[in-house]
């Protein structure tokens, strides 16, 4: 049997063709990487009021297999999520912040709540 091992100082050996698919959760909600990861918080990925790319962050996939279209799709989140910060203020509805829970199902997402969106005056 060919092997190859991965992670070798944990004595993990597959086969050869063996398809790793990577924990990303493990990685994203680690608080010795990211203090308090169920928050929200700009400025960890900010230095000097500009975005620093944060290698660990991997929701495009890393290497060959990786997304060719991760910056087309990052361009439109900003231009859309920016169109909408100038047009529009949110605050939640009731409690402050929602509380954070997750849903589990194919993909993780945070439970449904609601917010309230306001006409900026321009």
């Amino acid at each position: 049997m060919k092997t190859w091992t991965i992670l070798s100082n944990l004595g993990y050996k597959l086969r050869k063709g063996t398809q790793v698919i990577p924990q990303y959760q493990s990685i994203h909600m680690d608080e010795s990487l990211y203090p308090r990861p169920e928050l929200i918080i700009p400025e960890r990925h900010l230095k000097d009021g500009k975005f620093v790319k944060d290698d660990r962050i991997t929701g495009f996939s890393v290497g060959k297999r990786s997304c060719l279209g991760e910056g087309l799709a990052r361009m439109e989140v900003f231009m859309f999520f920016a169109s909408l910060m100038q047009k529009f203020r949110f605050e939640p509805e009731g409690l402050y912040p929602p509380e954070f829970k997750i849903r589990m199902s194919t993909i993780r997402a945070v439970a449904p709540y609601k917010i309230r969106v306001f006409d900026r005056i321009l």
